[in-house]
């Protein structure tokens, strides 16, 4: 029997209302969005695992034409539908290893706890390797993912292979933003029905609160 996982993709996508409760309890004062959005303006922006729809429907209307690309399409037939008819929004079934976009066609890169989820380290490289193609130059990648600390990873005991993965995109040459951020969940019983959803009976019951703290990384690139 597979681990309880957001990493196993058959979990990502056959508990897709679940992770969709996840995602709108994550970074609850919006830090990430106020960091990136200034950079998302006017521009050509793709999403690389766009889930279901969070930054497509924050970044969408801001942006000149945005691309939102996920493997999964559970998750893109509930994105389609929490976009909000953004006519500048369109969605692409594909993996980030294999981009149906032309060379140096958009202006910004923006991807939300993906690399580090995608198994292997050659797959990763594809993923970014593509990313660069697709990007033009002087374009800006953003890849935002969890520090090795706080309680968020601490609870799932992740620290150490987080902080594995957050050294490898560090060596291909991305520089960093820490953010302190937190979940906010409806209640401590929400909560605990998600994480054991995802990872199980003994992470969920060390949740005492509907808040989470977490600590994340903006990794940023420029081409």
């Amino acid at each position: 029997m597979k681990k309880k996982s957001l990493a196993n993709l058959e979990v990502y996508k056959s508990k897709t209302k679940t992770y969709e409760e996840f995602v709108k309890a994550e970074d609850h004062p919006r830090k990430i969005e106020k960091f990136t959005l200034p950079y998302i303006k006017n521009k050509i922006v793709l999403d690389v695992g766009c889930g279901v729809g969070k930054y497509a429907k924050i970044f969408g209307p801001s942006s000149k034409k945005y691309f939102a690309l996920d493997v999964s399409e559970e998750q893109l037939k509930l994105a389609k539908k929490n976009e909000g008819n953004v006519k500048k929004v369109k969605f692409i079934h594909s993996s980030a290893e294999k981009i149906p976009l032309s060379d140096k066609s958009v202006d910004v890169v923006f991807s939300s706890w993906v690399i580090s989820v995608i198994k292997g380290f050659r797959r990763k490289k594809k993923a970014l390797q593509e990313i660069d193609r697709v990007l033009k130059e002087s374009g800006k990648i953003f890849v935002v993912e969890g520090d090795s600390k706080g309680e968020f990873e601490e609870m799932r005991g992740h620290l150490k292979r987080t902080e594995y993965h957050n050294n490898w995109l560090r060596k291909q040459g991305f520089k960093e933003r820490k953010i302190k951020t937190y979940f906010k969940f409806k209640n401590m019983k929400k909560a605990k029905e998600i994480f054991n959803e995802f990872w199980g009976k003994s992470i969920s019951n060390k949740i005492k609160s509907e808040i989470i703290k977490q600590e994340i990384i903006i990794f940023t690139k420029t081409k």
